[in-house]
């Protein structure tokens, strides 16, 4: 609508300083949004630290008897939804209450730490392995048949008994431990006390036999 060239001229200036400010507006905001971006990925990593941290043993470095629970609780229901199978096994270190009382407990601290790096070696893909307390351990095992976890626990068994620990303030040796495992597999009618209850009952088994061996239970 400009009646002259110069009213023209004006216009078009004003558009083309409208055009910066929102270029300048665009700039800003987009500054703003990536810093939000940065912020919010920030707090996601923050919060799965804490998210770890919350679920670790600070001992071994396993997962911790909180985060089994909601491990094993997961395994079930993929178990159930998929048909797939769900095996596991409960370990406990024999004697350890001997190794504490003659060697100390940094003693007894630094086999706890010797049996979770074997755990961690034998413990591979969906399998997670865990401190389920004191000198206790649990292995799951989801898409894994009665047999496989047999080998699973005879493999962790033998590592364990051929592990050399050695004292803190010298290279003399601890001398010999051995681990008792019990295996099991997960039925459709179990629940997460039932399935660990009878776990249970075969490691007992396993320490009723002499201890340093595995006993696998339907």
């Amino acid at each position: 609508n400009a009646n002259s060239p110069e009213d023209a001229q004006a216009g078009i200036e004003r558009v083309l300083e409208s055009t910066r400010d929102m270029q300048a507006s665009m700039v800003a905001l987009k500054a703003r949004l990536e810093e939000s971006r940065r912020e919010a990925e920030q707090l996601r990593a923050e919060l799965s630290r804490s998210r770890d941290e919350s679920s670790t043993d600070a001992l071994t470095g396993l997962i911790n008897r909180g985060g089994l629970d909601r491990a094993l609780r997961r395994c079930i229901e993929e178990a159930v939804d998929h048909e797939g199978g769900l095996s596991i096994a409960i370990a406990d270190l024999d004697h350890f209450k001997r190794v504490n009382d003659t060697h100390g407990h940094l003693m007894g601290d630094r086999v706890l730490q010797a049996v979770a790096e074997i755990l961690k070696t034998n413990v591979k893909g969906k399998d997670t392995a865990g401190r389920f307390g004191g000198e206790e351990f649990v292995i799951l095992m989801p898409d894994t048949p009665l047999e496989g976890a047999r080998t699973v626990a005879e493999q962790i068994r033998a590592s364990v008994a051929r592990c050399v620990v050695t004292h803190v303030d010298s290279a003399d040796s601890l001398g010999n431990f051995s681990i008792s495992i019990g295996v099991t597999r997960w039925h459709p009618e179990d629940t997460v006390e039932s399935l660990l209850g009878r776990a249970d009952e075969a490691l007992y088994v396993s320490k009723k036999r002499g201890r340093n061996c595995v006993t696998v239970l339907q």
